[in-house]
């Protein structure tokens, strides 16, 4: 049985191994330039919606469900879920 120890120092051999971008370069080059409140106000409306769409006897993404009757996911397919 192998030790910890060579485990250990096997992946940590491997691990040197793998080339590593630099993360913050990556984070500073996809920083959003909008301020988190824009956004807020901008996705508020559209997830206001999607829950509204979940409520049974008006939301149009739970037809056939009881009013008032919340619906966790609408989807029937991928699982098969019937």
């Amino acid at each position: 049985m192998l030790s910890l120890s060579f485990l250990i120092i096997t992946a940590s051999t491997f691990l040197t191994q793998i080339p590593i971008i630099d993360s913050f370069t990556i984070l500073n080059e996809e920083r959003a330039t909008g301020s988190l409140n824009d956004y807020i106000a901008s996705e508020s409306p559209i997830a206001l919606q999607g829950v509204l769409n979940n409520i049974g006897a008006a939301g149009s993404k739970a037809p056939g469900a009881a009013p008032g009757l919340v619906v966790a996911s609408p989807s029937k397919s991928n699982p098969d879920c019937k």
